[in-house]
């Protein structure tokens, strides 16, 4: 199961946007089912923080992160000043997914929201400023505000509560995968219960047609987990 990458996690964003754009609402439940799987990514991350008794500020929102970026795939940037932590995204795989694929929307849509409801899932208090997105400005400019943070302090406290951490945090791209399927098929099967067996089906399509069964199979076969509790 290592061997699936951002690569493979974009596609499927992108799979399931060309499968939905085209419905009526379609673009609305992109958004909704985008909003339901970052805030439950965010809630995973609290409960470990709050496991290892560490404060839900952004020191342990790095600290517990649930994915780790390829090495040369990303060109980020980080910036802290009193009460802000700013990230600069010149380069990511998912984007350069999307622009492979004549698809940049996906981002201008999925990158709208995602951070955002990773934070909401993760800390509701905390505030992110989402100023822009790779896919529609050229680069992604993000503004995490917390009165916690005192300027570069907070890379050094996200170090030592990595050191501490109880159990392991991140989690491999067939776990992502897996649980972006498992959210937008489920929210399909609930909105569109009559069309949900042809949506469903077209999406297994054009993932089989990209990565083989082997990658569908994998990628189903997290149907079960509860994505709200922690595993480990």
């Amino acid at each position: 199961m290592g061997q699936y990458d951002e690569t493979h996690h974009a596609f499927l964003i992108l799979v399931f946007y060309k499968v939905l754009s085209g419905i009526r609402n379609g673009k609305d439940l992109f958004v909704k089912a985008t909003q339901m799987y970052g805030e439950q990514r965010g809630l995973r991350m609290a409960l470990r923080a709050l496991r290892d008794e560490a404060k839900l500020n952004m020191a342990s929102y790095l600290a517990y992160g649930e994915w780790e970026p390829t090495a040369g795939a990303f060109d980020i940037n980080f910036e802290a000043e009193n009460g802000v932590l700013n990230e600069t995204v010149r380069r990511c795989p998912w984007a350069d997914t999307w622009k492979k694929h004549n698809l940049p929307e996906t981002g201008e849509i999925y990158c709208r929201e995602i951070d955002t409801a990773i934070v909401r899932g993760f800390n509701s208090a905390l505030v992110l400023n989402a100023e822009s997105n790779i896919c529609g400005a050229g680069l992604c400019v993000f503004h995490f505000h917390d009165p916690d943070i005192k300027g570069d302090g907070i890379f050094k406290q996200a170090e030592e509560l990595k050191f501490r951490r109880r159990g392991k945090a991140v989690e491999d791209f067939a776990y992502h995968c897996g649980h972006l399927w498992t959210v937008f098929t489920g929210v399909i099967r609930d909105v569109l219960p009559g069309d949900a067996g042809k949506l469903t089906e077209l999406a297994s399509e054009k993932i089989i047609e990209e990565y083989g069964e082997e990658f569908l199979n994998t990628i189903r076969s997290f149907e079960t987990v509860d994505f709200t509790r922690l595993g480990n």
